[in-house]
């Protein structure tokens, strides 16, 4: 039997996350997770063994996300579907096209 945990799913449960598919980045705010139960927002695992890499990857999607976003507008075109492909994280499948456009 196999058994695979989706912490997709379980950060989508609207009575921890209300209007859990809208994006609201202030509910990752370090007061707001605070509040949340334990375990409710797991992104690198939960207890002991969690990801040795997150400190890491927080700082690395920082520094690229403020570089791009200074000299580029990412655009998807508007009639493109994503498909998602479950893993232990949610990714659309076969990868997304974006155009960056310079600012």
């Amino acid at each position: 039997m196999h058994v695979q945990y989706f912490p997709w799913a379980s950060h989508r449960l609207a009575d921890v996350f209300p209007d859990p598919h809208a994006f609201r980045p202030e509910r990752m705010a370090r007061e707001a997770k605070a509040k949340m139960p334990r375990g409710a927002y797991v992104p690198f695992g939960g207890g002991r063994p969690i990801c040795l890499g997150k400190r890491f990857s927080y700082l690395e999607a920082k520094v690229i996300a403020s570089r791009a976003l200074q000299r580029f507008v990412p655009e998807v075109e508007p009639q493109i579907r994503a498909q998602l492909k479950w893993s232990a994280t949610l990714v659309p499948k076969g990868g997304l096209q974006i155009r960056l456009i310079a600012r």
